[in-house]
């Protein structure tokens, strides 16, 4: 089971396990009940739930390194901004064939303006 869920569901165990304590030795009022039950199962937990705590905390700590690492090598594989626009470039820069030839015999409009009229 992941370590979070078994931190979650200790943390929420021992809130109702205080809670019912509590509420057997005698407090009755609920909003002081639910509070004294918070309190003693943030005590309890800090201390009993400390070595659990470290490994979901290592837990996260690798999950959110190996993320950085896959993203990282993403973007060392991905094309740059800069090569995209190179390429597109240099097929611009070619002349393209029908542009350049024309067939002889034939006038363009910048020779002989009378030609088209």
């Amino acid at each position: 089971m992941n370590t979070t869920i078994q931190y979650s569901l200790l943390r929420i165990l021992l809130f109702l396990a205080s809670l019912l304590v509590l509420w057997l030795v005698g407090l009755k009022n609920p909003l002081w009940l639910l509070l004294a039950a918070a309190t003693v199962s943030m005590l309890l937990s800090l201390f009993l739930l400390s070595g659990l705590r470290e490994r979901m905390s290592a837990d996260v700590v690798q999950r959110v390194e190996s993320r950085q690492a896959k993203k990282a090598a993403r973007r060392e594989s991905a094309p740059l901004d800069e090569d995209i626009e190179d390429a597109e470039v240099g097929r611009r820069e070619r002349p393209t064939p029908s542009a350049s030839t024309e067939r002889p015999g034939r006038s363009t409009p910048a020779e002989d303006p009378d030609a088209f009229r």
